[in-house]
């Protein structure tokens, strides 16, 4: 091998090792970005399990009256007592005569209250007295690799009340 061949055999392999560090250096600075987002959909696809298994037990909607919106939902329960919905200390949360809910019977077993944190903004429209649109808006209160705090994120679907027998 001549001195041209073994210098530019060296090159190749520097450029090909300087090229690998950077590609390293890049994405290991983006991955923990995408992390945060899974881990944000995450809360925001259990956010509307828990709304779902809690509010399937609920009788009717009571407030906010039908075709109108509001930031606290106000519905009998299946055994006849009023749960008031709203954000107390950025965690949304279910209430019976004013304190913070226990679990609830249902039908297959002990139903989770409502506890959803890090919920910015909830809104709820009530489509009939027995359909709820659900406008939840999360933050994100974890830093991101650049020191930022509060990426929001949001969600927005329907839960039917399973045990309701009113009608328009």
């Amino acid at each position: 091998m001549s001195l041209i061949e073994i210098m530019t055999s060296l090159g190749l392999i520097g450029l090909v090792i300087v090229t690998t560090l950077s590609m390293n250096s890049f994405l290991g600075k983006k991955m923990p970005g995408f992390g945060e987002e899974v881990l944000t959909q995450r809360s925001v696809r259990l956010s509307a399990i828990i709304l779902e298994r809690r509010l399937s037990q609920a009788m009717e909607v009571l407030e906010p009256v039908p075709v109108m919106s509001s930031t606290k939902l106000v519905f009998r329960d299946i055994d006849g007592e009023t749960v008031e919905t709203y954000i107390s200390d950025g965690t949304l949360q279910s209430f019976r005569k004013g304190l913070p809910e226990n679990g609830v019977q249902g039908l297959s077993g002990i139903i989770p209250p409502i506890r959803i944190k890090n919920v910015e903004e909830a809104k709820f429209t009530t489509l009939s007295p027995s359909e709820v649109l659900v406008r939840l808006k999360f933050s994100n209160l974890v830093k991101d690799s650049r020191g930022n705090i509060g990426k929001i994120s949001g969600s927005v679907f329907v839960v039917r009340l399973k045990n309701a027998k009113a009608a328009l």
